[in-house]
């Protein structure tokens, strides 16, 4: 699938998200404006208390955050409503008293912030939002405290039927901001679902592309490499196309990989060896024994590891079974403790002097290189041939 139609797809779907916000926050600024309506019948015309004609004067920026949502500018609009909210509480508190316990709805608009907190774009809405609430309510505190703007105090004594309409508004209140919380927190879940869809398709394709890269690379190796006259031409030509083999074999793997970050080691090793010996055409039939734990290996491993592979079995194939009769190449690769252990052995010749092996040849400035690439620490022996052990560590 083209790049661009992956990303078309991630950016409808986050389309998606965002209308699905877009509709509980206009529920939400229904709910309050009803409820608002509701506070106002009950106080005005059954209490008879005229201090709630103040609520109409608080109407028209929910009707305004109403409007914001069809511009599709839904943040904003969220911000309004939790700045109306609060004003309104911090007004009614004041005028009421304390003891109507009218601030206890500013706990609803607190819990109800978290709508904004989990959108990265949204920082400044909320912390805008959760500042505005805690000057409301330390402003509040301290009225209640100093008894500022006790001339505004409502004089209607009727306490019994203040609190219970704060019970009746905080039930449903507390109900329908629960519902939007967790909404929100279904959106946002999708939200990342979505995202990680996008980055493992979009990494499944860049490994598909790097393959077929390093495919054409591998056929122009072969293509020269069968026009070359010389040996050492064919064989370093021949050398360098399984070298870049090795890095395909991992994109070719974390392709079809269902993690898309990550490769079975065993899996990796068996295709690796098959396409080496493969390539190198020895006449004698090479028994390669695996013993691999089931190790899954980052990219970032997986190459090197690779790579250090194809020089130790180009160096047996080619230089330690000229007088072996049933050549042998054992692999074992063991995890302990976030450690992993790899050893490396065939039955050849071996080498006389273990110390000739440090010689400066690609082959183990490669291994060399590429060792310490992944932080490993590794050493030459001779048992009954060339045996080679690395040890490197796993996060």
């Amino acid at each position: 699938m083209p790049l661009n139609n992956n990303q078309n797809l991630a950016g409808n779907k986050l389309s998606l998200v965002d209308t699905k916000l877009k509709k509980i926050t206009n529920y939400v600024i229904f709910f309050v404006m009803l409820c608002m309506l509701f506070a106002f019948f009950y106080g005005y015309i059954y209490l008879k208390n005229t201090t709630y004609v103040i609520i109409l004067y608080f109407l028209p920026p929910f009707v305004y955050g109403l409007y914001l949502t069809k511009l599709n500018k839904t943040l904003t609009a969220i911000t309004i409503l939790f700045f109306g909210t609060s004003l309104l509480i911090t007004v009614f508190s004041i005028i009421q008293g304390e003891e109507t316990a009218t601030h206890y709805h500013f706990i609803n608009t607190i819990i109800s912030l978290s709508l904004l907190f989990g959108y990265e774009n949204a920082k400044k809405h909320f912390y805008l939002s959760v500042a505005f609430t805690a000057l409301n309510i330390v402003f509040v505190l301290l009225c209640f405290k100093y008894h500022w703007f006790e001339t505004y105090k409502s004089k209607h004594d009727d306490t019994e039927g203040i609190r219970l309409l704060n019970f009746l508004m905080l039930v449903p209140a507390s109900v329908v901001f629960s519902f939007a919380v967790v909404r929100n927190s279904k959106i946002q879940q999708k939200q990342l679902r979505y995202s990680l869809e996008e980055q493992k398709t979009l990494l499944a394709e860049v490994n598909h592309r790097v393959k077929n890269n390093m495919a054409i690379i591998i056929s122009l190796l072969n293509l020269k490499r069968d026009m070359s006259l010389g040996s050492e031409t064919h064989e370093a030509l021949n050398d360098c196309k399984n070298r870049v083999m090795s890095m395909a074999i991992v994109h070719q793997k974390m392709y079809q990989s269902k993690s898309k970050s990550d490769i079975e080691l065993d899996d990796y090793i068996s295709e690796l060896t098959d396409e080496i010996k493969n390539s190198l055409n020895f006449k004698k039939a090479i028994n390669v024994i695996k013993q691999v734990d089931k190790i899954k290996l980052n990219i970032s491993v997986a190459i090197p590891i690779g790579l250090i592979l194809n020089e130790l079995i180009t160096n047996s194939i080619k230089h330690a079974f000229d007088n072996t009769e049933k050549p042998e190449i054992k692999i074992k690769v063991e995890l302990n403790n976030k450690t992993i252990k790899l050893e490396y052995s065939d039955n050849g010749k071996g080498v006389e002097n273990i110390n000739e092996i440090k010689s400066e040849t690609l082959g183990l400035i490669l291994i060399d290189s590429l060792s310490g690439q992944i932080d490993g620490k590794y050493e030459f022996k001779n048992s009954n041939g060339l045996k080679f052990q690395l040890q490197f560590p796993i996060a």
